[in-house]
């Protein structure tokens, strides 16, 4: 924005008005306005007057377009053309004798813009606003370039803010294209101030540093202006066509370092692998994967490729912490390098978060997690994963052997208690083992985290004298036929048949496929040979599920004492079975969202927000 002279009355039009600009604004004129409305409406259809104390408040992405002029009306509808209360988001609607009466020789156009509800005339915007109480209306961007990115609300205004916020960027503008792993990937258009050049990995370091990573932008294009329509606003969908014509990295090529004449084998292996991946023949040894296409669905299948590649176990999370090509080729280099048995100990590893307070072991976590800002608990997360190379989760004995294998590495990092421990899922009964172990040797467990547990099929119950039995027989017999009922008894068929089934039958005729798959993944833990990549889909969910639930249902969960906390998804029959093996004070919570779900906002805020309250108050009763 220019170095105007004091004006009387300052007005901004057109575009969604950034707090940057805003703020100068506010100072140059006597009366500074941000004014709203359409070409349908006759231009302005609603104002909001900034002061310059509102300009440093800056609430929102961007500047309210305020409350509507007299004689207009400003409706704020669903899909349904429904209103929607104050605080919810809703297209905007406008009536009044300023509105146009259509589009001349484009009857269609016309009729699906320009709508009746409720017997009124009104215009169909395709803006998205929220009513605040007071009437204001706050501009949340148009409804056809939404940024709903695996789920996330992106606010573009928010990227496009902290994009300005670095000296070298004079525009920005941020909008969405097609991902190379499928969905949609963020992407920014920035023009750089003259004498000020800069490339994405120098952008994205800073920017990572200003906003979580579901923000961070998978593309940056350099261009010396940002494509308008005939209007003057900026063309989000040039910006889209622009990204995908232009192949990341376009006009680059891969070369060795000045200081060594060659290519590694990693590094050529990885160039290949993220050129698949990212659909772009120009990687460079210097690229951040994130900065030129990928994403976190995009990170997972570079790292499944890559252990194929390398022939050995890669960590998820590796993508995250080393996105650097040479980085990761040289961490790939020091792995494939460790002995066997330093291998095998690989059980858990350092997730996000960090400083001194005690951290939080969680088993079976989702990796999602590794994501700058994601984690909002104050202390350091480590996962402990259920299928480490060699001796693995399909591997393990039984249940107690597996928590027991998890202690010992948790004690190379954590010598002695008092321990957190969490776990979802499968990863529920397995911190509980753990908990139990580490009461048996004396120490203490500060908190037990449970995010949608797994039942246990074997209960200890309480009897008449206070001692614990094993369930009877028949008791066994009815959950093994309850869990073999489950699928088709919700489907509404079959029920009754198979509930006699086996009897008729050996169950084990069911279940041979699974022991097959099973077999072949205990042989060749994430390293397939050719008989079972032709046999079974890439995917070891069954058998991952056979092993699972062969450890389940020869585990007996005993009831533990000491401090816990319980996040159930869906209330179902799991609450009652959990109950009884904590203590009655135990704070249960309820999310109604999927199980797969727990590791999505809104409801993964949610939970870290009962945990980091759960933790806090175990802190200071200490």
């Amino acid at each position: 924005m220019p170095d105007f002279p004091a004006q009387r009355v300052a007005i901004t039009h057109g575009e969604a008005l950034g707090w940057e600009v805003a703020s100068r604004q506010s100072r140059i004129g006597a009366q500074a306005w941000n004014q709203y409305g359409p070409t349908e409406t006759t231009v302005w259809a609603s104002g909001f007057r900034l002061l310059p104390q509102q300009a440093d408040t800056r609430d929102g992405p961007s500047v309210p377009i305020g409350q509507p002029l007299e004689h207009v009306q400003a409706v704020v509808l669903d899909e349904d053309l429904k209103p929607v209360a104050d605080g919810v988001e809703g297209e905007l609607f406008i009536g009044g004798p300023s509105l146009a009466r259509g589009y001349r020789k484009q009857p269609e156009l016309t009729h699906k813009r320009f709508v009746a509800v409720a017997g009124q005339r009104l215009y169909r915007t395709g803006d998205l606003v929220v009513r605040e109480p007071s009437g204001v209306l706050q501009y949340r961007g148009r409804n056809d370039d939404q940024m709903q990115i695996r789920g996330v609300r992106i606010e573009p205004a928010e990227v496009e803010e902290a994009l300005l916020a670095d000296p070298r960027i004079s525009q920005a503008a941020v909008t969405w294209m097609p991902a190379a792993g499928g969905g949609r990937s963020v992407v920014a258009a920035v023009v750089a101030r003259p004498g000020m050049p800069c490339q994405p990995d120098d952008l994205h370091p800073g920017l990572a540093r200003r906003l979580p990573g579901t923000l961070l932008p998978s593309r940056y294009l350099f261009v010396e202006q940002l494509p308008r329509t005939t209007s003057g606003k900026v063309d989000r969908k040039a910006i889209r066509q622009m990204a995908v014509d232009t192949p990341a990295g376009s006009g680059r090529q891969a070369a060795p370092p000045a200081d060594r004449p060659f290519l590694t084998n990693s590094e050529q292996a990885l160039i290949r692998i993220w050129q698949r991946i990212l659909r772009t023949e120009h990687v460079q040894l210097d690229d951040h994967f994130f900065s030129i296409g990928g994403d976190s669905l995009s990170a997972v299948q570079m790292m499944l490729e890559a252990e194929d590649a390398f022939e050995v176990q890669l960590p998820v999370h590796l993508a995250f912490e080393a996105p650097v090509l040479t980085e990761l080729a040289r961490r790939i280099d020091s792995i494939q390098n460790r002995t066997r048995e330093d291998a095998h100990n690989e059980y858990i590893f350092h997730l996000a978060g960090s400083g001194t307070a005690t951290p939080i072991f969680f088993s079976s976590v989702d990796l999602v997690l590794a994501r700058r800002g994601l984690w909002r608990v104050d202390c350091p997360l480590y996962a402990i994963t259920n299928s480490a190379k060699g001796s693995g989760l399909v591997q393990s004995d039984s249940l107690e052997a597996l928590a027991a294998k998890h202690l010992a590495t948790m004690r190379n990092i954590q010598p002695a208690g008092p321990y957190r421990l969490g776990g979802f899922s499968l990863g529920g009964l397995i911190a509980l083992e753990i908990a139990q172990q580490v009461r048996a040797a004396g120490e203490e467990v500060e908190l037990l985290f449970l995010l949608d547990p797994m039942s246990p099929l074997n209960l200890y119950e309480s009897t008449e004298i206070g001692m614990f039995t094993r369930l009877t027989l028949l008791n066994r017999i009815r959950l093994r036929l309850k869990e073999i009922a489950a699928g088709p008894a919700k489907r509404g068929w079959g029920k009754w048949l198979l509930l006699f089934l086996p009897i008729m039958l050996p169950i084990e005729r069911y279940r041979i496929f699974n022991w097959i798959h099973f077999q072949l993944v205990h042989q060749h833990l994430k390293h397939f040979n050719k008989a079972s990549s032709l046999l079974f889909p890439r995917n070891r969910w069954k058998a991952f599920m056979f092993a699972a639930k062969r450890l389940v249902r020869n585990y007996q969960a005993k009831p533990f004492d000491g401090p816990a906390l319980i996040v159930f998804a869906n209330n179902g029959d799991r609450n009652q079975t959990w109950s009884e093996l904590l203590r009655p004070d135990t704070p249960i919570h309820h999310l109604d969202v999927p199980h797969a779900a727990l590791f999505h906002d809104p409801a993964m805020q949610t939970w870290m927000g009962w945990l980091a309250e759960a933790l806090d108050g175990r802190s200071e009763r200490k």
